[in-house]
Order: C-alpha cells, then sequence, then structure tokens
C-alpha cells in the first residue's frame, strides 16, 4: 500500500542534483546500519539481512539524467518499499525528485521518512509549483503577499497549502514554533507559510474575504483555488483558534498529517514521471528476467540448485507485487464506483429537497405579497453567527458541550476518522444539523411541547425548532441487526447509571448522514428524556456492521 509520496522541483545546477540527492539516500542507508557503499548500477543487491537494492539509472544523449534507487526491507514478515526517483533534464530549471513508500497493508499510518526530510534539508529550495517546500515552515513578510497569492492560486501545485495567519498581538516566533509542531506531519507533502499581522491583512485584501486567513487561525488550501467563488472557498478548510488552543496537538497534528497525505496520494502525477517510471519498470523486469536466464544457463557452477533457487524466488516476488498492485487497484476501483454511484444518488435527492424548497420559498412569497408584506418576503435572514456550522468532525467534538440537552458518551475518535475522508466537511455539517433536532427535541419535550419521539418531532416540527429530512432518521435497526449477536453487540453504548444501572444501552435509532460506500457515516442515539431529560448520543462514525457492510 502506497502510505507515503513526495514530489517536487528543485532549482539546483543541474549537474550537483544526482550526487545531492544519492548522497543523501548513502546517509540514510547507513543511518539504518546497511552497507550502502555496495550499492550498483543495473544490480540488485543485498544491504543487510532482509533489505536488498536496485539502482538504475539511464543517461540520453541530450544530456538528460534519470536514476532510480528502490530499497526493499523485510522486518519481522513485514515488506517496505522505498523508491527514489531523481530526474534531471537537459532544461537547466526543471530537475525534480520523487519519494514513494510502499507500506505493509495492516500499516495504517506511515511516518514522514527520514530520506524525504533529509532530501529536503540538502535542496532548500524545493518546490511544488510555485509553493515552496521545505523541512520547516516558511516565515513571510508584506513583500510576500503576491508571491503567496501566486502559490495558493497556481494551477500546476499538487499538494496543500498552509497558512498561518497572525497580528500584533500573537508573537511571531512564538507562533511559527506552534504551527511548526502542527505541520511536522506534512513535510515533503505540504508548503507551509508563518504570516505576521501586515502580511495577513495584505493577503487578505489580494485574495478576498471569503478565502481570507484570520490571525490566530491555520487553513489549508486545496489546488485549484479560485477566489472569485464563493463556493469554493468551502473547499479551503479552517483550523480556529478554539481548537488550537484546546485540542490534543497530537489530533491536530495527525489530522493535518492525514489531509497532507490523502491529497499527495490523490494528485496525479506529471505525464512525464509516469513515462519515465514506466521505462525503470521494463528495466527492472528485463533484468530480472536475465538474472533468471543467466541462473538457467549456468552448467558448472558451484552453487547452481542455490543460485536458481534464489532467482526463481525472485520472480515469484515480482509476481506476487504485480498481482497484489493489480487486487489493490481493483478493490480502489469498486469503492471508488459504489461511493460515486451513492454520491450521484444523495446529490440527486439533495437537487430535488432544493427545488422543492425553492417552490415553498416561491409560493410563501407570493402570498406575503398579496397580504401586503413584500419587503419581508423578501428580505434576508440575519447572517448566523460566524463559525456556527463546524466544518470538520475534529471541530464538531469540540464544540458538544454547546448542547444543553444531548450528551456525547461515544469515542470521539470515531467521528474525528470521518474527516479522513470527507474534504468538504458537508458530512460535519449534516451531523451538527442532526445534532441540534436532539437538542432542540429533548428541550421541547421538557417544556411539554413534543411528546410524540424523535420520529413524531421530525414529522411535524414545531415552530422554531431544527429539522432534518424524516427519511434519513431510523427509529430502529433492522430485523437483522437485532437476531445478530455481532451486529446488536456493535450498537451498545455507554449510558449514565440514571438511565441504565448497567450503563449501556442498545441504540438502534440513527440518522443517516450520507451515503457514501462502506463509509456511509451514521449517527446513533438513545432518548433518555422520560428519565433525565437528555438524548444520549453514543455513535458518530462510519456506517456499522450489517450483512451489507460485512
Amino acid at each position: 500500500m502506497l502510505g507515503y509520496r513526495t514530489f517536487f522541483h528543485v532549482r539546483d545546477p543541474r549537474e550537483k542534483v544526482i550526487p545531492l540527492a544519492t548522497g543523501q539516500l548513502h546517509a540514510w542507508l547507513r543511518e539504518r546500519g546497511y552497507r550502502a557503499d555496495e550499492l550498483r548500477t543495473g544490480e540488485t543487491v543485498r544491504l543487510a539481512d532482509g533489505v536488498e537494492a536496485l539502482l538504475l539509472e539511464f543517461d540520453q544523449q541530450d544530456g538528460t539524467r534519470s536514476l532510480r534507487a528502490r530499497i526493499t526491507e523485510n522486518r519481522r514478515g513485514d515488506k517496505w518499499v522505498s523508491q527514489l526517483t531523481v530526474h534531471v533534464p537537459r532544461r537547466q530549471d526543471n530537475s525534480w525528485i520523487w519519494l514513494d513508500v510502499e507500506s505493509p497493508d495492516s500499516v495504517k499510518w506511515t511516518d514522514t521518512p527520514g530520506l524525504a526530510r533529509n532530501l529536503l534539508e540538502a535542496f532548500p529550495v524545493a518546490f511544488d509549483g510555485e509553493a515552496e517546500l521545505g523541512p520547516v515552515p516558511s516565515r513571510t513578510t508584506e513583500e510576500d503577499a503576491e508571491a503567496l497569492l501566486d502559490a495558493v492560486c497556481d494551477p500546476d501545485r499538487r499538494g496543500l497549502v498552509i497558512l498561518a495567519g497572525g497580528n500584533d498581538d500573537i508573537p511571531v516566533t512564538r507562533w511559527h514554533d506552534l504551527v511548526q509542531d502542527l505541520v511536522r506531519d506534512t513535510v515533503g507533502l505540504a508548503a507551509t507559510y508563518v504570516l505576521d499581522g501586515p502580511t495577513t491583512a495584505c493577503f487578505t485584501e489580494l485574495i478576498g474575504p471569503d478565502h481570507a486567513v484570520a490571525p490566530g487561525t491555520v487553513r489549508t488550501f486545496l489546488p485549484a483555488v479560485d477566489p472569485a467563488d464563493p463556493q469554493d472557498a468551502l473547499r479551503h478548510r479552517v483550523l480556529g483558534t478554539r481548537r488550537i488552543v484546546g485540542d490534543d496537538h497530537q489530533d491536530l497534528t495527525r489530522l493535518l498529517g492525514w489531509k497532507a497525505r490523502e491529497r499527495a496520494l490523490e494528485a496525479p502525477l506529471p505525464k512525464a514521471a509516469v513515462r519515465l517510471a514506466k521505462l525503470f519498470d521494463q528495466r527492472a523486469d528485463e533484468l530480472l528476467l536475465a538474472r533468471l536466464a543467466s541462473a538457467s544457463s549456468v552448467v558448472v557452477e558451484r552453487r547452481p540448485a542455490a543460485r536458481a533457487e534464489e532467482s526463481k524466488a525472485a520472480v515469484e516476488d515480482r509476481i506476487h507485487e504485480l498481482l497484489d498492485r493489480i487486487e489493490k487497484l481493483q478493490g480502489d476501483n469498486q469503492d471508488l464506483a459504489s461511493r460515486l454511484e451513492d454520491e450521484q444518488l444523495e446529490h440527486a435527492a439533495e437537487v430535488e429537497d432544493r427545488m422543492k424548497v425553492d417552490r415553498t420559498v416561491t409560493y410563501l412569497r407570493r402570498e406575503l405579497t398579496s397580504l401586503g408584506r413584500g419587503a419581508a418576503a423578501w428580505s434576508m435572514p440575519a447572517d448566523e453567527e460566524e463559525g456556527r456550522w463546524p466544518g470538520e468532525f475534529g471541530e464538531l467534538v469540540g464544540r458538544l458541550d454547546e448542547l444543553k440537552f444531548v450528551e456525547f458518551t461515544g469515542d470521539p475518535g470515531n467521528a474525528r476518522e470521518l474527516d479522513q475522508h470527507e474534504q468538504i466537511g458537508t458530512w460535519a455539517r449534516k451531523t451538527w444539523a442532526a445534532l441540534l433536532v436532539l437538542d432542540d427535541y429533548a428541550r421541547l419535550t421538557s417544556e411539554g411541547v413534543c411528546s410524540r419521539g424523535v420520529h413524531g418531532y421530525l414529522e411535524n416540527p414545531p415552530d422554531g425548532g431544527h429539522t432534518y429530512p424524516l427519511n434519513k432518521h431510523a427509529r430502529d435497526e433492522s430485523i437483522d441487526v437485532h437476531n445478530n449477536d455481532k451486529f446488536r453487540a456493535a450498537r451498545v453504548f455507554p449510558v449514565p447509571f440514571a438511565v441504565n444501572p448497567a450503563r449501556e444501552e442498545f441504540m438502534g435509532a440513527h440518522f443517516r448522514i450520507a451515503r457514501s460506500g462502506m463509509i456511509s457515516p451514521r449517527m446513533h442515539y438513545f432518548d433518555g428524556t422520560a428519565t433525565t431529560g437528555r438524548v444520549y448520543v453514543g455513535y458518530v462514525g462510519r456506517h456499522l456492521p450489517t450483512k451489507r457492510t460485512n
């Protein structure tokens, strides 16, 4: 499984690029206790027990040079592959470096490799498009504001740009150190800039209010930024001051690391890099076949059987590697097709709901106008308070204490994990809408206004109460879930002693947050208004197991 990828351009003199890169490779291998000096071009060599390396080079007549080093490490039965590709074309200013790390499928998180950090330290001027990558965040001044705008809006950028806004009340050095800690897992994947007060103000003026970076916040910009489109601003998430100050920094660091990895792994590689990769793969396969042929043709050799077995094992490893890659790609394709179909159905339903709302608004405006209330009919409601709707689940979890009649008893990690699968924040906002429904329901029930349960509330929402689509609420789980001990147990969550002396309850009632393949997030709850006047949410996360998801 591909766990880490960095791809960047360098502007060093072309004759220095490959020596610098190979020097860092050798240093990294020696740090790991491997025999780096045994690397040989065109040969598979053993650097240590369980560690093999293949070094390939292409030199073209026009002066273009390319190098690939593939290091395979077998650690306690797990296979790790680090692959470094360096390309120095004839043009002086267009060299690039590409590092992939393939991890075992059982490993969900791949740390930033030391080789990536070493390369960025060796090449102090490294770029993703116009964005400057580095081992630490860049400090900027007001004169850099236009260059920042170019980096953010650059159409050739592959990864994230992370901007940390400042003002005169925030000491720049302390702010830089804090941001450096937050983005330590994005090295090689994202370009981070720490802005002082004047730079923040100037950048805001240049890019406009929708895409601005407020002081004391950190904003991640995806590629293809369009400052002229207010809707585009929703794609570029903001980590607010409240979360930076109040949340566990390890959680925030991992969140930014996940986002950076997801983007780096999803972004297509340049066509030139893909073509070069095919050439290197072909060359590696040719060497492998030549190695097998050599072993088969040896008539007199000290250990012919051992050499033949070694070559056979190498071929089998390559076949298994290719089969695993095919299986992974087929699985990814199936999952993406399923998610696409679900997203299309979800979008169609949202469009239909929007059309119904538009027709209702048109009808009500016409009626109000006929009653002489035309001004009210066409007036717009006041903007909701800033930050009312959370942009991600990490923020949502931090704001649960705002709900007076809802208590969350589950594992917040299940909710935060959803941020890895949805970049826009729609799922978090829908979940917050469902939580507001439960909060209003419990409050109005305590006031005697509502007495028909959550489903009855949704069928006939009281005046002023928050709502949620009725067809996205389930009063209970299916018979299959109730009759399956494993499925039922997965829906038992903590509650206070006052609700159940066993301190747990089966929570079959749930809100359907979205349809998205095997993830399809859900929120499960227990209605405790009859005993404590509160609703208990035991789970927010990916779809719990059923016959379909299993």
